[in-house]
């Protein structure tokens, strides 16, 4: 197994631990169950997000703006699946 394909395996495991932690965690809420999603803009300072607003492309500050607005665990298992996808195309 090549390093890529661990990385991808790990960013998938990440995705799917995140995920699992968040469903439990929805579910230990009192009365209904929520589902909380947490983005890299919660994760992180909103502060740290403020060069996208200040991009002059906006393409590319609407493609930024929606990708740190994803949920965390589909960007990990993204990742994962873009690492296991090249790990297989430079498989030897």
């Amino acid at each position: 197994m090549s390093k890529i394909n661990l990385a991808g395996l790990l960013f998938c495991a990440a995705g799917v631990v995140m995920a699992i932690f968040q469903a439990i965690e929805s579910m230990m809420t009192a009365g209904e169950i929520q589902w909380k999603q947490i983005a890299l803009v919660d994760m992180f300072d909103p502060e740290q997000f403020v060069w996208i607003d200040n991009l002059s492309s906006a393409f590319l500050r609407n493609a930024l703006d929606t990708f740190v607005s994803w949920p965390a665990f589909g960007i990990l298992i993204g990742i994962g699946v873009i690492f296991l996808i090249i790990g297989g195309l430079t498989r030897k």
